[in-house]
């Protein structure tokens, strides 16, 4: 078994903190999510298939869900 101490941030929330970021990782986030927006068709959006993919409850790690 192995347990994570719930005193570090990053464990408890999933993301890390911008001191924790190399310092081109802030740049890459920004780049894929606007990629992630430009390749988009707001016409075919699906959330129903979306939930089904991917349930809700891992949004928050995923950067193109977190602008």
């Amino acid at each position: 078994r192995v347990t994570m101490p719930d005193t570090l941030q990053h464990i408890v929330t999933g993301k890390l903190s911008k001191e924790m970021m190399d310092s081109d990782e802030m740049l890459f986030q920004k780049l894929w999510r606007t990629y992630f927006k430009a390749i988009a068709i707001k016409e075919r959006s699906n959330p129903r298939k979306q939930r089904q993919d991917m349930p809700v409850r891992f949004w928050k790690y995923m950067t193109e869900k977190n602008g």
